[in-house]
């Protein structure tokens, strides 16, 4: 990247300040773009920096692709999921898995460009859209070693966000094609919840913001509640509906989005809870009970799995925290130092002199306990460690 060869003393003069604090200024302040002076002007200048108008995004992303057995209500197969340490998530729903290039343009623009990708090395997430957004903001991206999974740290995020999914669909009795929604809910959840262990949440320990909970505080996913709609005058005005979540784009603030009984989304900030007496009063509950049926016949029964779940491991018999979740202080990419210097006692020479690996026969696993015999021809070295390969017990 170009620096600017703006002096202190050419800054001090056009902010009119002093010469020091200028110093000061060009040293505590980040200079994501230059202008590169001509003697004349022939043409316009070709101004491509669409990483100025976007904040850029703390940290690394990793990144990977979570598919889905049953096709949601809104048409979607699978979610991208980002994660961030170390605590921060969120998922894009999709409807294929080409759309994974609209996802990095989503989350670019919600919340900044990210310093670096980690994804495994599915062609969507290397080419084609994909490729023409991150080169369009300018992003590094780096890959995993193939059949290696456990070097994406999303790999282990995602178990956690499907465990809390898990736990709050068998709850609250979330019929599986509203899936999409309930891992949107989650994922806004995990960026804002305080764990026990920590005392700052993912967002503020990440952007050093203090997340607003005010759209997750009055109702569960999945809720029962009540929505105004003013076409049904001079009919009832109120009508139940399902609460899916908040939605950002449409509205103004506490606008959520609703699910009637025929199955249709819709977004209102009017809403409220029901009462205990509307639970009650033998009127309502028979229009409730009407309008869960309704739900249930065009969403599908609910399928309790929890024995099955609690067999797999996926869903926790109590509200601990997952016992395996991930210290990302053990991820390469986010040790504190990231641009330190390696610091070894012998030299680079040295080292690749001493090296007795290269030119030697290995066996390696691939696939599903199949063996594979390769000749490796040269070892790679990167800045964090001394080796980059992973031998065969």
């Amino acid at each position: 990247m170009h620096r600017s060869a703006v002096t202190p003393s050419q800054i001090a003069y056009r902010f009119y300040v002093s010469e020091k604090s200028a110093e000061k200024t060009l040293l505590g302040m980040t200079q994501r773009a230059a202008r590169v002076q001509v003697d004349q002007l022939t043409r316009r200048f070709r101004t491509r920096q669409a990483q100025i108008g976007r904040p850029i995004f703390p940290s690394g992303v990793w990144i990977d692709t979570l598919f889905s057995e049953t096709a949601s209500l809104s048409g979607n197969t699978c979610t991208q999921r980002f994660c961030a340490p170390p605590w921060f998530v969120d998922v894009f729903p999709m409807k294929r898995k080409a759309q994974a290039g609209e996802s990095l343009g989503y989350f670019s623009n919600e919340w900044g460009i990210p310093r670096f990708l980690r994804t495994d090395q599915a062609q969507e997430e290397m080419h084609r859209e994909w490729g023409r957004v991150r080169r369009h903001f300018i992003i590094p991206q780096k890959t995993t070693e193939p059949h290696s999974p456990w070097q994406n740290a999303c790999k282990n995020a995602i178990g956690q966000h499907k465990k809390w999914a898990r736990r709050i669909k068998q709850w609250f009795r979330v019929p599986e094609v509203l899936w999409d929604r309930l891992r949107t809910y989650t994922s806004g959840l995990q960026r804002c919840i305080v764990r026990e262990k920590d005392d700052l949440s993912g967002i503020e320990e990440l952007l050093h913001l203090q997340p607003d909970i005010s759209d997750y505080l009055d109702f569960h996913f999945y809720e029962t509640i009540k929505y105004y709609d003013p076409d049904t005058y001079p009919a009832n005005l109120e009508h139940f509906g399902k609460w899916l979540g908040s939605v950002k784009d449409v509205g103004s603030a506490l606008c959520y989005r609703i699910l009637k009984s025929n199955g249709e989304e819709i977004d209102r900030s009017t809403i409220r809870s029901l009462a205990l007496e509307e639970r009650q009063v033998t009127e309502d509950k028979r229009k409730l009970e009407a309008f869960d049926r309704e739900t249930e016949r065009m969403l599908g029964i609910f399928q309790d799995d929890t024995a099955n779940l609690l067999t797999k491991g996926e869903l926790p018999a109590n509200d601990e925290p997952p016992d395996n979740e991930i210290d990302w202080q053990d991820v390469q990419e986010h040790a504190e130092n990231e641009h330190e210097e390696l610091t070894t006692e012998q030299s680079e020479q040295e080292k690749i002199e001493d090296d007795t690996l290269p030119s030697s026969e290995i066996i390696f696993p691939k696939g599903d306990g199949l063996q594979h015999i390769g000749k490796v021809i040269e070892r790679k070295r990167r800045a964090r460690q001394k080796f980059h390969h992973r031998q065969a017990p």
